[in-house]
């Protein structure tokens, strides 16, 4: 729930354009999503390190951390991202 109501921001990097609406496979960029400096500031107090999993990324961001999680593969017909 905490990570949940922490999440400020969310974008996409640079990602090839696509022309047709079929699923596409493999890596084409990533979400990156950055946690309120406050929640932050609490998970840290608690003693909780978080750490990336599978592919994912953490880093330091404007005084908190975020997290980039690799495009695997999107579909634009249902306008789907998968990570």
């Amino acid at each position: 729930m905490v990570s949940t109501l922490g999440l400020v921001a969310a974008g996409t990097g640079a990602a090839g354009a696509a022309t047709h609406q079929h699923q596409q496979r493999g890596s084409t960029g990533y979400t990156q999503v950055v946690v309120a400096p406050e929640v932050y500031a609490l998970i840290g107090s608690v003693g909780i390190t978080p750490a990336p999993v599978e592919g994912a990324k953490a880093l330091a961001f404007q005084g908190t951390l975020a997290a980039r999680f690799p495009i695997t593969g999107f579909r634009l017909s249902s306008l789907q991202i998968r990570h």
